[in-house]
């Protein structure tokens, strides 16, 4: 299969995606109240209280303001060539 793989792509693709492990699913979870949560609105929920209290809070006033990279006559990235 290696020494096709220029000209059979499907097969190599085929192989690679049946090899692949499958998505894992999450849930049930438990609170802080140790209550199973188990709907996904009630998980999604449980989720955002958890990442939302180990992130800090920074002060707006305290923030540097960012430089400008471009002048006004450059283009910057207006060409993006994806192939």
């Amino acid at each position: 299969m290696a020494e096709n793989i220029k000209r059979d792509t499907e097969s190599f693709c085929a192989y690679v995606k049946g090899r692949a492990k499958a998505g894992r699913s999450i849930g049930p979870l438990v609170n802080y109240q140790n209550v199973v949560v188990d709907s996904a609105e009630e998980m999604s929920q449980e989720f955002n209280k958890f990442f939302s209290s180990v992130f800090t809070k920074e002060k707006t006033g305290e923030v540097p303001e960012a430089s400008w990279v471009y002048k006004e006559n450059d283009n910057g990235l207006t060409d993006i060539d994806i192939t």
